[in-house]
């Protein structure tokens, strides 16, 4: 059962024939066939289908990551899509927060420090950068670990830190993909808790997820099947 949030209002991100196209040799391999869909500022989407069906490629373009070989997105009103590499660095770093399957955590900084990484990259001074990143982790749950290294951290609560990581740049999308595979079902549970509670005070997510259980918490499920959005 969907878990309500805000009322999605106009699309924060909108992808207009967008096809995919990847060269191995002499084969070309069309990842995505033509995608058309728009998400909602405020709107908590999840992405399934199968291995293959073309979730990971649509990730990688959302997240600017990648581009598409051809047709539009648009970010905010901006056609991402089009921006060279540094301009689309820069997006990535300012108006797009992610969440991996793997946390990404650096073993030999702090909780805190790892939340803050991304603040010290814009040249936020340390008092600043510091104190956003203890907001943040307030946000979900783990403002006691912060002196804490990630080994001596639980699973759900290195996803958690990677989440007030994503969080700290307070970006205009949130893209998590497979936030719960290396979880227990328990701590799953805790850290789509948060997704929740991050999407009723208004964030908008796109979450890539195979698992029923997931696509289940979001508010809208857009199912890939051979590079297309299945009808």
């Amino acid at each position: 059962m969907s878990e309500a949030g805000p009322a999605p209002t106009a699309p924060i991100l909108a992808l207009e024939d967008v096809r995919k196209v990847y060269r191995r040799g002499a084969v070309e391999v069309e990842a995505l066939r033509g995608v058309s869909l728009s998400v909602a500022r405020g709107e908590f989407a999840a992405v399934t289908g199968a291995s293959g069906s073309g979730k990971s490629t649509l990730l990688a373009i959302l997240g600017c990551l990648d581009r598409p070989t051809s047709g539009a997105y648009r970010l905010e009103g901006r056609d991402v899509a089009a921006l060279d590499d540094d301009a689309r660095t820069e997006v990535r770093g300012t108006r797009i927060g992610f969440v991996f399957q793997s946390f990404h955590l650096v073993p030999q900084l702090t909780v805190l420090e790892n939340i803050a990484v991304p603040l010290f990259y814009r040249g936020m001074r340390r008092a600043a950068r510091e104190a956003a990143a203890r907001e943040a982790a307030e946000k979900v749950g783990i403002g006691a670990r912060l002196d804490h290294r990630p080994a001596q951290l639980s699973g759900g609560e290195q996803q958690r830190a990677a989440i007030a990581r994503a969080l700290v740049v307070r970006p205009a999308l949130l893209l998590a993909d497979e936030p719960t595979g290396n979880l227990d079902s328990k701590n799953g549970d805790a850290v789509l808790g948060i997704l929740c509670d991050l999407h009723r005070g208004g964030a908008t997510i796109v979450l890539v997820t195979h698992d029923p259980r997931c696509a289940a918490r979001a508010g809208r499920e857009i199912r890939m099947e051979d590079g297309r959005v299945a009808a």
